[in-house]
């Protein structure tokens, strides 16, 4: 069996008719609740069964709610799903399943109805330097937020998590990939559906941080061999940008 945890906040519409579904399909669900104005922590308190909820005094972050949870877990197994149905509880024991045999399961996003343009531009350019950067293409969903994992494989990587982030999978995956390969790693798809009810979560501090965390992450990249002629500097051009005030913004970023 095992552990689903669900980070909430501010998800009355959605969470008694989610629990309905999913608590069927685990031995316990775990709710991490940052302090919802709207009651959803209490309304999973009055649910019962073996749902547990822990209540944080105020809203410290995606990554750090499911490291919570994971900590949380008394199932080795451990699946993570969002609280808004974005998520489908269908897959929960396919996830399951394959979590057996793996130590990561990501459910990859084969299809996405109800984004915007907006919105499916800045999914694309975050998967794909993602891709680029640490997965050579053999991850299809690395920015999903739908996954299980061994909770001690990511009790081992969770230091390398920004709690105030918003992909933790991608932080542990780099990491895990890094020390034992892609053999581990499964995947199955589902259809991503956005939510009906309430907003978004994400915010752009957590968008910068991701963009942070890719440049600044503890595996280092394979050095580039370039032709020296094609690195030596243009001092013309390097006061142009730095009297463009471009590098001191780039190094906000970064």
């Amino acid at each position: 069996m095992v552990s689903v945890v669900i980070p909430t906040y501010n998800e009355c519409e959605n969470i008694v008719p989610l629990l309905e579904c999913v608590a069927p399909l685990a031995e316990e669900v775990i709710v991490v609740d940052d302090n919802s104005v709207d009651g959803t922590g209490q309304m999973a308190m009055d649910f019962g069964g073996n749902v547990r909820v822990v209540i944080r005094p105020c809203k410290m972050g995606l990554s750090s709610a499911i490291l919570r949870g994971f900590n949380e877990a008394r199932e080795d197994d451990v699946i993570v799903m969002d609280a808004d149905f974005s998520h489908p509880p269908s897959v929960v024991p396919e996830i399951a399943e394959a979590l057996k045999t793996h130590d990561i399961v990501i459910a990859s996003r084969d299809k996405i109805i109800g984004w915007g343009v907006r919105r499916h531009l800045v999914s694309k350019v975050a998967t794909a330097l993602a891709q680029i950067l640490y997965f050579r293409g053999r991850i299809n969903d690395p920015m999903s937020g739908f996954f299980g994992a061994k909770k001690s494989i990511v009790e081992r990587y969770e230091d390398s998590v920004s709690p105030q982030g918003y992909k933790a999978l991608f932080a542990i995956m780099r990491n895990y990939v890094h020390d034992y390969g892609y053999d581990g790693i499964a995947s199955v798809n589902y259809t991503f559906i956005n939510r009906k009810f309430g907003g978004s979560k994400l915010s752009m501090p957590e968008i910068m941080d991701y963009i942070r965390s890719l440049f600044k992450g503890k595996i280092p990249m394979p050095s580039l061999k370039i032709p020296i002629p094609l690195v030596q500097p243009s001092y013309t051009a390097l006061d142009r940008i730095q009297s463009s005030g471009y590098c001191s913004f780039m190094m906000r970023i970064l």
